[in-house]
């Protein structure tokens, strides 16, 4: 068993000359094949509604995921209501769950690879 989820908010430029109002829209399309997960409790196009898209994929299927393959979730951003011409901030939430038991030291081998090396500075 494992379970990804993936939330994505931001903060909209507002344009208060058009109905819509909101500048931006932006969404994500969380991989489901490549790790064999499933969109749970949740209608694909109602999480893309206002500034919070929270999801929820679980899988049981074996998969085979070797050392190198990475996992990309794209982030799309969209105009809604005139030009955007403005910097959209977003921030985006990913955590990867397995089951109770599964000896994988799937925490390290992430925690490992997403560390920011730290540059020493010549003055």
């Amino acid at each position: 068993m494992r379970r990804l989820t993936v939330t994505l908010a931001w903060f909209r430029p507002i344009n208060s000359a058009n109905r819509k109002y909101r500048k931006a829209n932006l969404s994500i399309e969380p991989p489901t094949d490549i790790i064999g997960i499933k969109r749970i409790n949740a209608d694909w196009q109602q999480v893309k509604n206002g500034t919070v898209q929270h999801e929820v994929l679980e899988g049981s299927e074996v998969i085979s995921f070797q050392d190198g393959d990475v996992i990309q979730i794209p982030v799309v951003c969209r105009e809604d209501a005139g030009n955007l011409d403005e910097e959209v901030f977003y921030g985006l939430a990913v955590t990867l769950e397995t089951a109770e038991g599964v000896d994988l030291p799937i925490y390290e081998e992430i925690k490992d690879r997403i560390r920011i090396p730290i540059q020493e500075q010549i003055e």
